[in-house]
Formats: structure tokens, C-alpha cells, sequence
């Protein structure tokens, strides 16, 4: 039975050095297969180094926090009372219960989201996000809030923030964040905000804990059908996300997905509405198969997004912006 601490190692990120450790150590490993004592030993050494480096991140994350944690969960530490386990994330139904299923194993479940989900990220928006973990590097403190079980961009080094203690994740809190005032250099927060009762207070909380001429790069939907995760509260046009982030200097605005990722996603609720004569779990095994047929049209946002117009009929917006003052250029 495999340690869960050990487990989560996998998610950390490691320094030069130790990154040549750990590959010489599992190259020696396979090379010597043959002799059980040595190949025991070489991953006890494997361990060794990627519970350093275990520590090295968790040493990070202390350094930001401003106050203890209630509890540890599933090795994340938790500062919102009771069971922080993932259970319930993805509303009810059918499709609930893959997404339920599928979110124990991350990797797999984003992976999925980005081939057959109908929404493709814009050209921007996929711009923005590489200049910017370009510019904060590994030594950077970076926050995924709202992170679910992601490692962002293969970025293992990130602070992963949820409601859920997901094997990915490092910090468990709700809208108000356990980091002191100006410890981060930048925050994502994709497609987060609409499950937030109160994102006003995410946005100020972003604000708060961002250093001077700190960034954040978030995504909010527009055009998109309810989603539970486990719930949804809103939406937002660019102007309404502008008026949202008004306490920060906005770099760029506009579209995150083309207009035909807003189009598709609400033709696939249709049909499934439309084809299932009102039977739930009917509707949510055509929903599967409307995804799987047509997934490919989103697409020809490659085209679509590159016209002067689709500003009306977005999926969704994103907004790159910076705390005001001097600091990260």
C-alpha cells in the first residue's frame, strides 16, 4: 500500500540538482532491475529526494500564510471547519457522477475538458497565460485560486487553492484567503468566479494579497449554460469584469473563447433537452454523445476569433491586470 504523503510528492517541483537526482536515480533503477536490494535501496533514495523537495514547497507556502490551518487533509492544509474531502463537486446527475469520478484523477479529467468540452481557449488568452508563467518563474509565488485538481500549465511549482482537498491541492480555503498582505506575485483564477456566492470579495482578496505591480489572470464565463461545481451564480460581459477588477490597472480585456464556443455549448443543452422528452438521466447520456459529435466545431474559433466582431457572443472574457504602484514591470 502506497504512502499518501509519498503520493503527493508527485505533484512538487524540484530544483535543478535535485531533478537530476531523482532522473539519474530512476535511470539507475531500471538499468539494475535485476537486483532486488539495489533497486529497493535507489527508490528509498527516490523518496528521500522528492520529500525534500515536498518540503522545500510546503516551507513556500508557511512563509505566505497568515495564520495557522484549522486542519491538514489529505496533506493540504485546511482553514475551512469540517470535511474539506472532495465529495459532492460536481452538482448532481448522471454526468455529475463521471465528473465526480473523474476529478480523483486530475490529469485525466482536464485532459478530457480540453479535447471534447465545448469550449476552446482563445488565441489571447493562451498568449497572455505563457508570458506570464514565463515571467514568474519557480521562485515566484504563484496561487492557482480555484485551482480543482489541476496542475496548471505542468507548472507543479504553483499554490494550489480550492474549497476541496484534491490531491492537487496544497491550501483548502473559501473566498477570504489565508496569505498576508502583498505575499504573491501573481493569481489565476479560471473560470472560478461564477461559483463564487460573493466574488466581489475574491477579487479584493486578490487585490489585498498581490505585492505592488503583482498581476492576475482570470477567466469569467458569458455565453454558458448553468455548470454546478457545485454551484453557479453568475455571469459577466467585458464591461461588467472591468467594473469587477475596477480597483486594479487593466493591461487587456476581451474575449477568452470564440463565439462559436458560446454557440455549441448551448446547441448541445438543447439537443439534450430536446431529445431526452424530460427524463434527467436520458438527458445527460445525449448531452455525452451531442459532446462527442460535435466537439470539433469549436475549432473554427481558430477562424472566427480573429474577426473584428465575435465581442458579442464570446464563451466567455478574460482580463490580464496589475495592483497599482510600483513594483513587477
Amino acid at each position: 500500500m502506497s504512502c499518501p504523503r509519498i503520493a503527493r510528492m508527485n505533484t512538487l517541483v524540484f530544483p535543478p540538482s535535485a531533478k537530476f537526482l531523482v532522473n539519474f536515480v530512476c535511470f539507475c533503477s531500471s538499468l539494475f532491475s535485476l537486483s532486488p536490494t539495489l533497486s529497493n535501496f535507489l527508490s528509498f533514495f527516490d523518496s528521500v529526494v522528492r520529500f525534500a523537495a515536498m518540503n522545500a514547497k510546503q516551507a513556500k507556502i508557511r512563509s505566505i500564510l497568515d495564520r495557522e490551518p484549522l486542519s491538514i487533509q489529505n496533506n493540504a492544509l485546511c482553514f475551512i471547519e469540517g470535511d474539506c474531502l472532495p465529495k459532492h463537486t460536481a452538482g448532481s446527475g448522471l454526468q455529475a457522477f463521471l465528473q465526480e469520478r473523474l476529478k480523483k484523477h486530475g490529469g485525466l479529467y482536464y485532459f478530457l475538458i480540453e479535447q471534447i468540452s465545448p469550449v476552446r481557449a482563445g488565441q489571447r488568452s493562451r498568449r497572455v497565460r505563457k508570458q506570464l508563467l514565463n515571467r514568474y518563474g519557480k521562485a515566484a509565488v504563484v496561487v492557482n485560486y480555484g485551482s480543482g485538481p489541476r496542475i496548471y500549465c505542468g507548472r507543479r511549482d504553483v499554490v494550489n487553492t480550492d474549497i476541496y482537498a484534491f490531491d492537487e491541492v496544497d491550501v483548502v480555503a473559501d473566498t477570504t484567503l489565508p496569505f498576508k498582505d502583498g505575499a504573491v506575485d501573481l493569481f489565476l483564477n479560471i473560470a472560478v468566479l461564477e461559483h463564487m456566492k460573493q466574488p466581489e470579495i475574491a477579487v479584493s482578496e486578490m487585490l489585498r494579497c498581490l505585492k505592488t505591480g503583482g498581476e492576475v489572470f482570470a477567466f469569467a464565463p458569458f455565453m454558458q449554460p448553468v455548470h454546478a461545481a457545485p454551484h453557479d451564480y453568475r455571469r459577466w460581459t467585458d464591461a461588467g469584469l472591468r467594473e469587477l477588477f475596477s480597483g486594479f490597472d487593466i493591461i487587456e480585456i476581451g474575449p477568452g473563447t470564440g463565439p462559436t464556443s458560446g454557440m455549441l455549448w448551448v446547441l448541445q443543452e438543447w439537443v439534450s433537452v430536446a431529445l431526452s422528452f424530460g427524463c434527467p438521466v436520458l438527458k445527460d447520456i445525449v448531452l455525452l454523445a451531442a459532446m462527442l459529435l460535435t466537439f470539433p466545431l469549436k475549432h473554427l474559433d481558430l477562424v472566427l476569433e480573429r474577426l473584428p466582431v465575435p465581442n458579442r457572443v464570446a464563451s466567455g472574457y478574460c482580463i490580464h491586470a496589475r495592483k497599482p504602484g510600483q513594483g513587477n514591470s
